[in-house]
């Protein structure tokens, strides 16, 4: 198959068509959605009984705020491993 037989085979989304998540309205609902099940599930901790490993895990809100925190060193571990293996933009056109 050459590559205009496979050009004409391809479907191509038309201009007009938009996706559900496209709507700012929607993404919001999802957005207050998740953090209002995040609130409640730190609102409910103290209702369920844990087994503590370390005196740490005992802490009130620990998951909640040990997530946020491990979350923010991967985002700033990825910012630098992108300066370590960032090409130039004509690097694959040598």
């Amino acid at each position: 198959m050459t590559q205009s037989d496979h050009s004409q085979h391809v479907k191509r989304p038309a201009a007009e068509e938009s996706h559900w998540l496209d709507d700012p309205k929607i993404v919001n609902r999802i957005v207050y959605g998740l953090c209002a099940v995040c609130a409640l599930l730190v609102l409910v901790e103290p209702l369920v009984h844990r087994h503590a490993h370390f005196e740490a895990d005992g802490i009130f809100g620990f998951n909640a705020w040990f997530g946020f925190i491990v979350f923010v060193v991967i985002v700033f571990s990825g910012r630098a491993l992108r300066l370590l293996v960032k090409r130039p933009e004509d690097y694959y056109d040598h």
